[in-house]
């Protein structure tokens, strides 16, 4: 398969207008693949910059029917870029699984990242038809390489830590040739501390499938110049030929 660049988009801030003019311009500067999220009650896995922005998120709209609605038009409006959801455990409970199932459905989001430890509701997930990222955190912990195990979706695995890698592993692409020998098929997405090109360049190298990229470019959304052009930057390392 070819390597998927996928961009993160945390939707609805700081209106949800706001975040389909948002969602426009990075496919317009290139992005052929994009995650979407609806805020969270309770990120508590997420750096302050993006907790920020969904506290504010709700603060404006509390009805997630909004946040689909916006979705939908997305959608709509470009039905060849390919979606994926992130939703936390919280979310999910709140919602009812049947609900994001049929919405998901409705806007051919086949892939959800869930952020949570419940094996029944990521259970109900896969048995309403979804596809489950699963996160595996750069030390490589064995309840989460475990948890992958189960993963009907790409595996999001951590590109970059101030720590060290688990198990004897040295750099990313020891981590992700000891999930592939620790019997994990699913395609092995990077994510989390990808902020250049050079960096998509060397988890590519180190045979990832794809990478998510998010606030590197969330960073530069009030700039919208320098975000295209890191779009169309990030897109182009992501295409090169590394043989």
């Amino acid at each position: 398969m070819a390597f998927e660049l996928v961009c993160y988009l945390n939707f609805g801030y700081p209106t949800i207008e706001a975040g389909i003019q948002d969602a426009e311009l990075y496919i317009e500067s290139g992005c052929t693949a994009l995650q979407l999220d609806i805020p969270s009650r309770d990120p508590y896995l997420e750096h302050d910059f993006v907790k920020q922005r969904m506290r504010k998120c709700l603060e404006t709209e509390p009805d997630y029917e909004k946040y689909f609605d916006g979705i939908r038009r997305i959608h709509a409006a470009h039905p060849g870029v390919k979606l994926y959801f992130m939703l936390y455990e919280n979310t999910i409970t709140e919602l009812g699984v049947q609900r994001i199932a049929d919405f998901c459905r409705e806007v051919d989001i086949r892939y959800t990242s869930y952020v949570g430890s419940s094996e029944e509701v990521r259970n109900a997930l896969a048995k309403a038809g979804l596809g489950i990222c699963c996160y595996v955190q750069y030390h490589l912990p064995d309840e989460e390489v475990s948890f992958a195990r189960q993963s009907t979706g790409p595996i999001l695995y951590q590109a970059k830590s101030a720590g060290k890698t688990g198990h004897g592993c040295l750099s990313f692409g020891d981590g992700v040739r000891y999930l592939r020998e620790a019997g994990l098929n699913m395609p092995i997405y990077a994510s989390v501390g990808l902020k250049t090109p050079d960096d998509i360049r060397a988890v590519k190298a180190a045979r990832a499938d794809g990478a998510f990229i998010g606030s590197v470019l969330m960073a530069q959304l009030n700039n919208k110049e320098k975000l295209k052009t890191l779009i169309a930057e990030f897109t182009a390392a992501a295409k090169e030929d590394l043989t």
